[in-house]
Order: C-alpha cells, then structure tokens, then sequence
C-alpha cells in the first residue's frame, strides 16, 4: 500500500482512492450491516473497506461464523438467493466519478 502512494506521489499523479480487503474477525465484523468503522480496517488513510465475503474464508472467520449464513455466504435479510460482499466507506462515491 504504501508503495502504490509513494508512486503516485513520485510521479506527481492525480490521487487515488484506495480500496482494502479485510474480512478477518476482527477486525471485521462478519457479515453483518452494520458495518465497523473504516478506521478500523487497520490500513490508515482509506476510502473503502471491504469487510465481508461470500462464501466467508473459514480460516480467518471463525469468530464471527454466526453472522453468515450456513452455506457460508452473506445475504440480505430480504435477498436469501443472492450472495453478498460487503464494504464500507466514508463517503457515498469514494472514486469520485473516475
């Protein structure tokens, strides 16, 4: 991560939003929608955390394997046929149109 920003700085590059991929519990949450803070995520100076994943990583989810669904995969309580991943961020369109 830190040598994508130090890149783009070098290069004198527009800035970019940066994305991360953290379903481990914990820090994530599981799959839940109630999302944890993006601060949270463990990476500084983020603009989306992705924190759940269909079907759930068994190694890293175990604490939080109640949250999923007993297929392993996340769903919406009202989409039980539609397999979910799920992300949080800190603002409603964190690429900014790009």
């Amino acid at each position: 991560m830190q040598n994508i920003r130090g890149q783009v700085a070098a290069q004198h590059l527009h800035q970019i939003a940066m994305w991360v991929y953290q379903d481990a519990c914990p820090p994530a949450n599981g799959c839940s929608l109630q999302p944890p803070p993006l601060d949270s995520s463990g990476t500084p100076d983020i603009a989306v955390w992705q924190y759940a994943q269909s079907p759930r990583r068994k190694e890293i989810t175990a604490s939080c394997s109640k949250t999923y669904a007993t297929d392993g995969n996340c769903y919406a309580p009202d989409l039980p046929n539609f397999p979910l991943d799920l992300s949080v961020s800190g603002s409603a369109d964190p690429s900014h149109g790009r």
